[in-house]
């Protein structure tokens, strides 16, 4: 039996790959959610926009940002 053996620099470049592609997931799938949000607030009424004290246009504006235009407080709470 062979046992393949990894020096330490080298064990620890598969991890960073990991962390990375997983970080990366973790970000696109933020981004799909937050999408989804923005559509959703795109549908509110006038009385309904109100209340969550949003304009009209500002809704507008929202739903308009880039998919991977995100909030940074959420990014931040997601660990990206």
């Amino acid at each position: 039996m062979i046992i393949a053996r990894t020096s330490p620099a080298t064990a620890s470049t598969g991890p960073r790959i990991f962390d990375a592609a997983g970080r990366l997931f973790r970000q696109l799938d933020l981004a799909l959610r937050v999408r989804r949000e923005r559509r959703d607030l795109a549908g509110l009424d006038e009385r309904l926009l109100k209340d969550v004290g949003l304009s009209r246009s500002l809704a507008h504006l929202e739903t308009e940002r880039e998919l991977l235009d995100l909030p940074r407080d959420r990014m931040r709470r997601e660990g990206l």
